[in-house]
């Protein structure tokens, strides 16, 4: 829908600039042209770069790391044995820095790390609950709070999510979501409890905008779902169910694309896949692609964390490392296609159950990517250069305008189906050349700003932009069958 509106605009522009003949040819361009995604090219897998490293508490094995997450220039990551490290994620050079430790009186497991604004949200699997700290200052964090049975919370955490003025708190033996207010950190309040009615528990949860999807292991009848829930009345009335998605058995972690049409899901069992479901229609859910460790010719007992951003998958996948996939590949080619890959530990065996990578947090940005492994600890990557390249938006010469030139690049490359880059005339980044590039071009060779910007030189007459056109639509239609190029290395 997005696609065709904004097509529709550009041919309500161009009827004001050039009259009804040139937009008749340009809608015949967008009738004939295919719907296609931003994409990178299918078969690229490349090795993410390395940034930063610390094992705050030793890599010797003694200490079992688990979570990581971030707070502006602080990262954390916590452990089953020495409670939480603090590190200085801002530096350019190691933003790896270890700056504090966080250690509760009597020793807790910190499986589940979140901090927000100032304050850390450690939880234990060990009967704490979930400590939230103070880290304004990391060299002498301190608990602020204490959220568990007393306060009408858990007191074994698997996993919490976070998101405004709402903590919500996960026992993955227990159906049952504890919510709370932490709109003051030092005075959490209990709000209300969610019942998923799932018959094992629930593991995770993700909260995006007015949406909470919680990864339940046993679904109602063991097969496993994410719950969606509108919890936009959160601080007035309970969360509304919208949706069951039958994602399979032991589903520990989802996340959705920002528009909320599809959702990646992970589960936690001995040959864990990912999953790609389309939610756009919560009533009718169905699976996109899936992947499991063998599928893609990786390593691993299974998968572990699932993270997205801008379309960009980020998998934490045990033994096996960060998988990344891009999200448009997958749906366009309807398969789980990698693009990048970094593995924590070389030396972990799929064998030893769930070791290495088990937690991934991209959302500093691509360029600062952070991981833990339970062995050797924080480790930072970027994976910027692996990305799909930007659109071009028509410049497909790089000189930094839209011209003629533009469209003769375009006129040669018009009808590569696969591996186009933007110097054989792909605007949009989806590697082909068809309809959707000229209308890109267009619409910026035909701007005001495009005009007084070029030399009247390079524009040419209004007479032969009608020719140009002209000829792009007996080229549209008069073409032998677009043919494949070979995919190249970006």
């Amino acid at each position: 829908m997005i696609r065709i509106l904004f097509k529709t605009r550009i041919a309500a522009a161009v009827t004001r600039k050039v009259g009804w003949p040139l937009v008749s040819i340009t809608l015949a361009i967008v009738l004939l042209a295919p719907a296609h995604l931003r994409a990178h090219t299918v078969g690229d897998v490349e090795e993410l770069r390395f940034v930063g490293y610390a094992a705050p508490f030793g890599n010797t094995g003694a200490t079992t790391y688990t979570d990581v997450w971030a707070d502006g220039d602080y990262g954390f990551i916590g452990s089953l044995e020495s409670g939480v490290a603090i590190l200085d994620v801002s530096g350019s050079i190691n933003p790896a820095l270890p700056v504090g430790t966080f250690v509760p009186a009597s020793p807790q497991q910190f499986y589940d790390i979140k901090a927000k604004d100032g304050y850390g949200y450690f939880s234990s699997l060990d009967g704490g609950g979930t400590f939230v700290v103070d880290v304004q200052d990391p060299t002498s964090a301190f608990t602020a709070a204490q959220i568990d049975s007393v306060l009408g919370g858990h007191n074994n955490v698997r996993n919490t999510a976070i998101s405004g003025d709402y903590l919500y708190q996960m026992d993955d033996a227990s159906a049952l979501i504890h919510v709370f207010d932490v709109s003051t950190p030092s005075l959490p309040a209990f709000v209300r409890t969610v019942n998923t009615g799932d018959s094992v528990g629930v593991y995770d949860a993700t909260v995006i905008g007015t949406r909470m999807y919680a990864s339940g292991l046993g679904g109602v009848a063991g097969e496993g779902a994410v719950y969606v829930y509108d919890i936009s009345n959160q601080s007035t009335s309970a969360p509304v169910l919208l949706g069951q998605v039958p994602t399979g058995a032991n589903t520990a972690s989802a996340w959705p694309t920002s528009d909320a049409s599809y959702l990646m899901a992970t589960h936690r069992e001995v040959g864990g896949a990912l999953g790609i479901w389309d939610i756009s229609d919560l009533s009718q859910t169905f699976l996109v692609s899936s992947a499991d460790a063998s599928d893609l010719e990786i390593n691993s007992y299974s998968t572990s964390e699932v993270t997205v951003l801008d379309d960009i998958v980020y998998v934490a996948w045990w033994e096996a490392g960060v998988q990344v996939l891009d999200l448009d590949n997958d749906v366009v080619n309807n398969g789980v296609q990698l693009i990048g890959q970094f593995d924590t530990s070389n030396d972990s065996s799929p064998l030893d159950g769930y070791v290495g990578n088990q937690s991934v947090y991209p959302l500093l940005g691509h360029g600062k990517v952070l991981l833990s492994d339970t062995k050797w600890g924080f480790c930072v990557v970027s994976a910027e250069f692996v990305l799909p390249p930007d659109p071009n938006n028509g410049d497909f010469d790089g000189d930094g305008d839209y011209d003629g030139a533009d469209f003769l690049v375009w006129q040669g490359g018009y009808g590569l189906s696969s591996g186009a880059m933007g110097t054989d005339g792909d605007a949009d980044a989806d590697g082909n050349v068809d309809g959707d590039d000229y209308l890109a071009w267009w619409a910026n060779f035909s701007s005001p700003a495009a005009f007084l910007s070029q030399s009247s030189t390079t524009i040419p007459e209004p007479s032969t932009i009608l020719l140009v056109a002209v000829c792009c639509m007996t080229m549209v239609l008069t073409r032998p069958a677009p043919t494949k190029r070979r995919n190249r290395s970006l």
